[in-house]
């Protein structure tokens, strides 16, 4: 990798997902029987600007933003491949599913546009919580007599046999 003095190079972390920029300080070459080295020795961001050999790092460098960024966006890629595949490796506990395919590919191309690298400006909105409603059951032997959720915590006991009594099927 060629590189000048002077130069950002941007450093992403192989430990976790960080990027930090650094600055090309020192180009190195040596010359030797078995051949000539080039190494380089870079400035760190941090409050005593250290400076490091860049061999000593334990990133992958890149000379461009866009390179980096593109190389992000594969990384992006790959994980939410993964993490699609073994959404569909759980599905197996599922019976009878009906389901419509599509690829990963399409569906990432949805999600991230690498042409408009912006944030998606749409909220996603949950879905609303639906209550259900307790259906009544007897709760005894003798049907006759349902207890009804009358809502707010109330319940009412119904006797069925006696709506006849009150008329309703009298006319």
């Amino acid at each position: 990798m060629n590189m000048r003095v002077g130069q950002i190079v941007y450093l992403l972390s192989n430990k976790d997902i960080r990027v930090f920029p650094a600055q090309v300080i020192e180009e190195i070459n040596r010359k030797t029987l078995t051949g000539s080295k080039t190494s380089y020795v870079i400035k760190l961001p941090d409050k005593t600007g250290s400076e490091v050999n860049i061999e000593n790092i334990d990133a992958q460098i890149f000379t461009s933003a866009r390179d980096l960024e593109s190389k992000m966006i594969e990384n992006a890629k790959s994980k939410i491949s993964s993490i699609l595949q073994s959404a569909r490796t759980l599905e197996s506990v599922f019976e009878d599913v009906v389901a419509v395919e599509e690829s990963s590919e399409e569906t990432i191309a949805s999600i991230v546009s690498i042409e408009d690298s912006q944030p998606l400006k749409e909220e996603v909105q949950k879905p609303k919580k639906r209550r259900r409603r307790k259906t009544s059951k007897p709760q005894n032997k003798d049907e006759s007599k349902i207890t009804v959720d009358l809502g707010n915590g109330m319940k009412g006991k119904i006797d069925v046999s006696a709506i006849d009594n009150l008329g309703a099927g009298s006319e």
